[in-house]
């Protein structure tokens, strides 16, 4: 699994399967904050985590 971290404005570190590579181009950073942004828009937060796997159990 590919990995990337968003430090500030100025750098994002991504882990890919042949090592750690650093970003520090505005447009790779726009990027990552875009993307990260889009990856907490379908996210579950941890209640709504919570609800879900109870009421799959439920079932």
């Amino acid at each position: 699994m590919n990995t990337f971290t968003v430090y500030d404005d100025r750098l994002v570190t991504a882990e890919l399967f042949s090592g750690m590579v650093t970003l520090t181009e505005q447009s790779d950073i726009t990027f990552h904050r875009e993307l990260f942004n889009y990856f907490l828009s379908v996210s579950h937060t941890e209640h709504e985590t919570r609800n879900l796997i109870a009421a799959l159990y439920a079932h």
